[in-house]
């Protein structure tokens, strides 16, 4: 909401139902209901239409037509260029194989003068986001990886809440499910590499690290700062000027 209201503070000749926001990554939708309840002209984007289509009955007795509202991604992409004010996301850009590409397109679909916000795990978290196993996901992705997720399972070192995938499975098969999961739904970035991502299709941008200056936290190289040791979060944000 910070950037919302800084954005609105900026345009002040701006109506709320005028600033169009784009949620890249929105799931079933709170988001963007949560905003068009408040007044925005907000839109939500997914790749699975099955994730989208359990949103319909709520956007449906809330008032919104859902078929307008969320999108899948190659229905935003007949959009037209520079329609949206605000583009962000929310845990969505680790799972983000070709980021260029997304980065490229929320170049085409942000206004000029437009801003984007994303927050999303640090390469360098202590633990891993989803699997919930410390460092598994600075391991290359090999048997070296394969044999440490399923020493974690073996010592009851996994997700505290039982994936449907995993249902009635032995532990080496646990295993593998994790280990799959992570190889080909999740690529961690050097923050740095991330910017010049950005600047690369035109963005200005910045990113930060809660404590990055902290004085207990200067112990730790830069690095592994800059990219969310032990236990932070990044946030991006970008401007289309």
């Amino acid at each position: 909401m910070k950037v919302i209201n800084r954005y609105k503070s900026e345009n002040p000749n701006l109506k709320s139902e005028n600033i169009r926001i784009l949620d890249w990554g929105c799931g079933r939708g709170k988001a963007v209901l949560k905003l068009l309840k408040m007044g925005y002209s907000a839109y939500g984007v997914e790749i699975d239409n099955k994730v989208l289509r359990k949103a319909n009955s709520v956007f449906k007795a809330n008032g919104f037509d859902p078929n307008k509202r969320l999108l899948l991604l190659d229905e935003i992409k007949s959009n037209s260029e520079n329609f949206f004010d605000i583009i962000f996301s929310e845990q969505v850009f680790e799972h983000v194989k070709d980021l260029d590409s997304v980065i490229k397109e929320h170049y085409r679909l942000q206004k000029n003068g437009g801003v984007s916000f994303h927050i999303f795990p640090s390469s360098k978290m202590w633990k891993e986001s989803h699997l919930r196993m410390p460092l598994v996901h600075w391991l290359p992705k090999n048997n070296i990886r394969l044999a440490y997720i399923l020493f974690m399972v073996l010592i009851n070192k996994k997700p505290q809440i039982k994936w449907p995938e995993t249902e009635g499975k032995n532990f080496i098969d646990e295993a593998k499910v994790y280990y799959k999961y992570l190889n080909v739904k999740t690529f961690y970035r050097d923050n740095k590499e991330i910017k010049k991502i950005f600047e690369k299709n035109g963005f200005k941008v910045i990113y930060r690290i809660n404590g990055f200056h902290s004085i207990k936290r200067k112990l730790i190289p830069v690095y592994l700062r800059r990219n969310g040791f032990p236990d932070q979060q990044v946030k991006f944000y970008a401007n289309k000027s």
